[in-house]
This record gives structure tokens, sequence and C-alpha cells, in this order.
């Protein structure tokens, strides 16, 4: 079987179907007198389940083109490119103020001078409900060179108005550049920590927070406003404020929820703050906001359904994934939890390429940490041997680390203490050269290597240890990635307990 040059093959497969609709309207107008020919190899290439060049061949061995196959596939792409080039099924707010600037070119060739002035109007309009700046640059630029030569007496009034608009926007995106760059700094010394000191991480976080933008909240429109909230919620993030970071997701849903023309702008982002409203009203057990974020996304996936391109659509469906196995992790579902690990396995099967490793990664250990409170050990190992053989370890260093070393304590938990005993002192090297070993870490090291060497009936006081030494670690917050991953403090408590992790958290709900 060939499974080569399945370029065409994987192209249409990430069409949606008012996509595939569209197109054979374009073919049909832009390929007379053999639109039929790309529309048979159109329709035998999307019946395919897995591309296989032999079935394609034997499929179309009664067509005339047959013996140009390459060629005609190689065309079909070309033209479906070209069909989604003129096709916008959600992006319909650029898409329209894009057609007005064409059409007002258009009419200025036609020195119809007063008509092109009205087209660029409406889409400065449009531009200006939707606060983007760089398309009223350039209607404004456009709009600049049809008044220097059309005749009116007023033209310097109307030039020195334009030449105003166009310094106030450019403060304007002065000011979002300042925002997005503050914005951005904040993300990656709190997202990636595992990359920072401590010091340097707590150094930068106070020095965007004390930036006359932030501090002074110099904004006055939705963008700003957006940027200025991101920017406190990660800041919160940094210090595991559950509740701070709750109110400032809070305020997110409710900003855009005020200005609900913004979300067919702002889909993903829309749709991530909601997945983590629904984390943590979950977290903090807010049960109308866990009501509400589902509510919301819902109705956002059915606005969207069907009009969006396929890597949001991706996206999306992994975000939604994200928020369920945490949430069933959390509260001890076991039934839904198993729905959703199968709905994450499909969706890295059927989009291997298209997701990108950092969400793989994140997808995969959260549901290693299910199947392990769901005691389903095997296969959690499956899924941590995977992320420690795919990723590399300068990935996320953090939560690669935090896999190491949970990865021991399902071979643990599978009696495998041959393969702890041979491989515990190098992951426990690995972790300490790259200063990922903190106190959770410390505890959790020094019990495998005493365990491992303890009969199970006398294991209880190993377990006390552990919990003693975890609730009581100086520097938890060091620890903040392998807590929020798993909660190995509770781990140790069913233990001397003797109860299952399952029964643990659904005492707690």
């Amino acid at each position: 079987m060939k499974t080569i040059n399945d370029d065409l093959f994987r192209l249409i497969k990430t069409l949606t179907k008012s996509e595939k609709g569209y197109f054979k309207k374009f073919a049909s107008r832009n390929t007379p007198g053999e639109k039929n020919n790309y529309i048979i190899l159109f329709d035998a290439v999307d019946g395919m389940k897995t591309f296989d060049e032999d079935a394609l061949l034997n499929k179309l061995k009664k067509t005339a083109f047959v013996s140009k196959l390459s060629v005609y596939k190689n065309y079909l792409f070309n033209l479906i490119l070209k069909s989604l080039q003129s096709y916008s099924t959600y992006d319909t707010v650029n898409l329209k103020i894009s057609e007005l600037i064409k059409n007002a070119q258009t009419l200025e060739k036609k020195t119809l001078y007063k008509e092109a002035l009205k087209t660029l109007e409406k889409a400065k309009c449009i531009a200006i409900k939707y606060e983007n700046i760089k398309a009223l640059l350039e209607i404004l630029g456009f709009e600049r060179s049809v008044l220097m030569v059309m005749p009116d007496k007023n033209v310097y009034e109307k030039r020195l108005d334009l030449y105003n608009q166009q310094q106030n926007l450019l403060i304007r995106l002065e000011k979002y550049f300042q925002f997005e760059w503050l914005s951005d700094r904040m993300v990656i010394f709190v997202e990636h920590k595992g990359d920072f000191r401590s010091e340097e991480r707590e150094k930068e976080i106070k020095k965007i927070m004390s930036d006359p933008h932030v501090k002074d909240k110099l904004f006055i429109d939705y963008t700003s406003k957006r940027f200025f909230l991101h920017i406190n919620l990660f800041s919160q993030l940094a210090k595991n404020n559950h509740k701070m970071i709750y109110y400032y997701l809070k305020k997110e849903v409710e900003l855009i929820n005020e200005n609900k023309h913004m979300m067919d702008v702002n889909v993903r982002s829309y749709i991530h703050i909601l997945v983590n409203y629904l984390l943590f009203s979950n977290l903090l057990k807010d049960k109308k906001g866990v009501k509400d974020a589902i509510v919301k996304i819902n109705e956002m996936k059915r606005r969207i359904k069907g009009k969006i391109p396929l890597n949001l659509e991706i996206s999306i469906q992994a975000d939604t994934c994200y928020a369920e196995i945490i949430t069933h992790k959390n509260n001890g579902d076991l039934k839904r939890g198993k729905i959703t690990a199968l709905k994450i396995e499909n969706l890295l099967r059927n989009y291997k390429n298209e997701i990108s490793m950092e969400l793989k990664a994140v997808l995969l250990s959260h549901t290693a940490c299910f199947y392990f409170i769901a005691g389903m050990y095997d296969q959690a190992i499956k899924v941590t041997n995977w992320i420690i053989n795919e990723i590399s370890p300068s990935f996320k260093k953090d939560q690669y680390d935090f896999v190491k070393l949970f990865h021991l304590v399902i071979h643990f938990e599978l009696g495998n203490y041959d393969v702890i005993e041979n491989s515990i002192d190098s992951v426990y090297r690995f972790m300490k050269q790259r200063k990922s070993i903190f106190g959770i870490e410390s505890g959790v090291f020094a019990f495998l290597k005493a365990a491992i060497k303890t009969d199970m009936e006398n294991l209880v006081p190993l377990y006390e240890d552990l919990l003693y030494n975890l609730e009581h670690s100086l520097d938890q917050s060091q620890s903040q990635i392998t807590i929020g991953m798993f909660d190995f403090i509770l781990w140790a408590r069913s233990k001397v307990e003797h109860k299952s992790m399952l029964e643990m958290i659904k005492s707690l709900n």
C-alpha cells in the first residue's frame, strides 16, 4: 500500500461540509470544460478513510485523466486553496472590511471618488466597532489617496482631519503593542517558570505590575481592558491565588459578554477563558459558576458549529477535553472521565500532526493522573511512557520532570520495584541537575527509596512519614506544577486511611 504524497488527501479531510459544498461551486465556475474531472477526483479522495494511491488509481481507472493523475492532483490541491481564499465561513468581519476596501479601489479606478469614499466609510465603521487598528490605518491611507485626486475646495481641512485620525490611531497602536509585550512577558515568566530562577521571576513580575500602563489603568477600549485583565490574571497565577485567578476570569467573561460582537473575532480566546472559568469554578466548588461556564461553552460551540476552520475546531475540542479531564479527575467521576480519556485518545490519533506537542503533553499528563486515581495503572503507565519517549526533555521542563517522577509512582503501584530500583537514582540526578526538586519531590523520592526495600505489611509507617513530610514541606510554592498535576498529599493520606484515592476524592465533594 502506498501512503506517500497524501497532501491532497489531508487537505480535503480538513474541509468542513460547507467548505466542500463551496469548493464544488467554485470548481464549476473556474474550470470550464474540465469541472467534472476535478470534482470526480475530489469525491474519490474524499471518500477514502486513509490515503491509498493504488486504491485511488483503481477507482479512477475508467476516467480519461487517470494517466495524468499526478498533474490533476497538484492542480486540484491549488484549486482548493484558491477556493478557501475566496471563502470565509466565520471570519466575516475581516472579510467584509477587505471586500469594502477592494470595492473602493475599483470605484476609485473608475473615478467614482464620492462613491469610493462612501464605501471606505462603511469599512471604517466596521473596523472601529471591532477595534481593528491596522485595518483603520489602511482605510485612512487609501482615503487620503482618493482625497488627493478628487476636486474639493475643503481638501486641506479634510486632509488635516485624516492626519489627526492617523496620529491618534498610532498612539492607540503603540499602547496596544505596550500592553501586548507586557502580557507576553508575564505569560512567559509564569508559564515557563521552570526556565527561570524564582528571584528572577518575582523581580520581573513586580516590574510588569508596576508599569504605568498596568498600574494606572491607561485604557479606554475593549482590547486594552482585555490585556489588563490578562496580565492581572497571570500575576495571580504566579502566586497560586485561586480566588483572585477566579475573580479575573469572571471579569474577562463579563467583559466579553458586555461586548458580544467581539466573540466572533476572539473565538479561540473566549473558549479558552471559559474553559479556565469552568476549571476554577470546579476547584473552588462554585456550582453556580460551573453551570454558567458549561452553558456558555455549549452556547459558543453551537454558535460556531460548522463555521470555523479545522485548526480552530481542533483547538477548541482539545481545550474542552482539557477542562473535562481535569474536572472528572478532581471530582472522581469515573464514568465521564473514561469517556473524556477516549475522546482525547481519538483526538490525538486523528490529528496527531495538527496538535502541538505542548498540548499533547498537557492532555496526556492529566489523562495519566485520571487513570491513576481510577486505579487504572496499566493505562497510566502507557500514557507516561509515551510522554517520556516522545517529548524532548528540553520541552516544558517542569511538566516533563513531573511526569518522570509520577512515572516512578505508577510503577510503585504496579509493584514494579525492580524498575524503580534501576531508575530512581538516575531520575533523581536528572531532576536535581535541572533544579526541579523541592519539598514535595524530595518527600516522594525519599518514600520510594525506602518503600521498595520494605515489606507490604510494614509500609504504613512510611506512608505516615510521607504524609507528614508533604504536609509540612516548607517550599510547596516551588512545587506548584507537581501539586497542580497530582495531589500527592491526598495519595499519602489515602494510604494511611486504607482507602482508594477515588473514595477520598468523592468524600471531599
